[in-house]
């Protein structure tokens, strides 16, 4: 699924994703995969304008990921001085994951045009991108939003609206 989503072959990268998910939940061995496979399926989804198996997936993701992300923050809390530092590790990466899911389902919020929501998860992934230190996803987000507010501001031009709401949405977008 990965592969052909990569060379965005998105019908195929879904019939796999698909396979990948139910053969998961017949042996859910690798914990992590099946946030990432549903991640991944409801991207494929919302490249190819499905938006009820995008989001269905989308919020699956990021249900398991916000899952592990509190079982990761516990064992973290809970943690002897012997075993800290790989509890640390795996708790940033599930608050990474957390932020790929926010990130994701802001860019499928955008393209329905929930701008107001698309602007909350992207904030949210922003924080989680901030907390990891990760330069390129805190970047790829930042980009996204700034898309969001452009798009923002061409909806208020294309309804008259007041030059300052307009004004105010391209500062957003700029910065």
């Amino acid at each position: 699924g990965f592969a052909h989503r990569q060379m965005q072959d998105f019908n195929e990268a879904v019939k796999w994703y698909e396979k990948g998910i139910q053969t998961f939940q017949a042996s859910p061995e690798d914990d992590p995969l099946e946030g990432i496979m549903h991640n991944d399926v409801g991207y494929a989804y919302l490249i190819l304008g499905r938006w009820g198996e995008a989001d269905r997936h989308l919020k699956e993701g990021l249900d398991i990921r916000e899952e592990r992300l509190h079982v990761a923050e516990k064992r973290l809390r809970d943690a002897t001085t012997e075993n800290r530092a790989q509890l640390l590790a795996a708790k940033n990466q599930a608050t990474l994951f957390v932020g790929l899911s926010r990130n994701t389902l802001g860019e499928y919020r955008r393209y329905v045009t929930e701008m107001d929501e698309a602007l909350k998860d992207y904030d949210q992934a922003y924080e989680h991108f901030v907390e990891v230190n990760d330069y390129y996803w805190r970047a790829k987000c930042l980009c996204a939003r700034g898309e969001t507010y452009r798009r923002l501001a061409s909806s208020a031009w294309e309804k008259e609206h007041d030059a300052s709401e307009i004004q105010e949405y391209v500062e957003k977008a700029r910065k």
